[in-house]
């Protein structure tokens, strides 16, 4: 009689448990449906938010239009009066907010320049009329002019325009040439390798100068007509604009890190190829990226040194026997015990 008393005790204490655990389970499906609740709220919110942003959106850029029909008579007139005209200044929330949404953009057009695009360093630069690039990798950008491009033409320019003329090392390969002739060939060797991206009108193209596509820009140079000439670009690009601050006072991206973020790069254009196949990159940016990824000459002494030197560790590793060797004379134990050699292997070699 005890022992039945016993198991219908157990029996119950394990259904009561059982009651207990079902009932946690129950909270936690609870838990777990209020917030699938609060996340359809949330997103009914943002639902009802987007018409109203899009309203600002469309009510800025009239505002913008309007300011830059005024901005362009007096940005002339002050430029006709041999004046600077680009005053630099600290971002507004608005304004960072807009270059991070471009850039945001340009990351999803262009996945394997994300070192680079992080690398940029926006800053606000009223007068400019455009957007540049300068050596220490700063982003020069006029948010008036910026503001009337539609975000695919912002990200197209940041990455690529702007972006490629501070990766292929514009301003280092420009030597003694003409700084705006310089600019003119290499906007023409960059925009020939933009079929992903929508670029502004108006930028110049090898059709514009009346040369085939996919030259160098050097070539581009050499055949450039008399008085070809196109935007400023920045010292980025070899033609700094009026006003430009020297790239050498140590600040932005030092041409060490320079050197290795296009190294970096180029191993990321690359490993996308390998991933997507050809055609997933444009021609021009493959081309640069395996001009910049050929492999460094290997020494093959220190090649041959090292495996060498691991498999003799490999075939050596534990492999002693006993010696005929003769015992040292200073050996004074009662017991004579044979001596230990390790293995020696042969080394053939085979000249081909």
């Amino acid at each position: 009689v005890r022992l039945g008393r016993r198991v219908r005790l157990g029996r119950l204490v394990r259904r009561v448990r059982l009651v207990r655990l079902v009932r946690r389970v129950r909270l936690v499906r609870l838990v777990r449906l209020a917030r699938l609740v609060r996340l359809a709220r949330c997103v009914r919110r943002l639902r009802l938010v987007r018409p109203a942003r899009l309203a600002r959106h469309v009510r800025l850029v009239r505002l913008v239009r309007l300011v830059r029909l005024g901005g362009r008579a007096m940005t002339a007139a002050v430029r006709a009066a041999g004046e600077d005209t680009t005053t630099p200044r600290a971002m507004t929330p608005d304004e960072r907010r807009i270059i991070e949404d471009a850039l945001l953009r340009a990351y999803q057009c262009r996945p394997y320049h994300h070192r680079a695009l992080a690398a940029l360093q926006p800053q606000a630069r009223d007068g400019l009329g455009t957007i540049a690039v300068g050596k220490g990798w700063t982003l020069y950008v006029d948010f008036a002019w910026f503001r009337t491009r539609s975000l695919d033409e912002q990200a197209a320019l940041i990455a690529g325009h702007e972006l490629e003329h501070v990766l292929r090392d514009h301003a280092s390969r420009r030597g003694e040439r003409e700084a705006a002739a310089w600019n003119c060939a290499c906007d023409a060797a960059i925009n020939d390798d933009c079929p992903d991206l929508r670029l502004p009108a108006g930028g110049v193209t090898p059709a514009t100068l009346g040369q085939p596509d996919g030259r160098t820009e050097e070539e581009y140079y050499d055949a450039l007509p008399a008085g070809a000439r196109g935007a400023c670009c920045g010292s980025g690009a070899g033609n700094p604009f009026e006003g430009e601050p020297d790239a050498s006072d140590g600040e932005g991206v030092s041409c060490d890190e320079a050197e290795a973020l296009r190294d970096a790069v180029a191993a990321d254009v690359r490993a996308h190829i390998a991933a997507h196949g050809m055609g997933s990159v444009p021609r021009g940016v493959a081309v640069w990226a395996d001009a910049r990824s050929r492999a460094l000459p290997i020494d093959w002494r220190r090649v041959l040194v090292s495996r060498l030197g691991r498999l003799w560790r490999e075939e050596t590793a534990g492999r002693r026997d006993y010696a005929w060797s003769r015992p040292p004379r200073r050996w004074r134990a009662d017991v004579l015990r044979p001596g230990m050699r390790g293995y020696v292997p042969r080394v053939a070699l085979v000249v081909d």
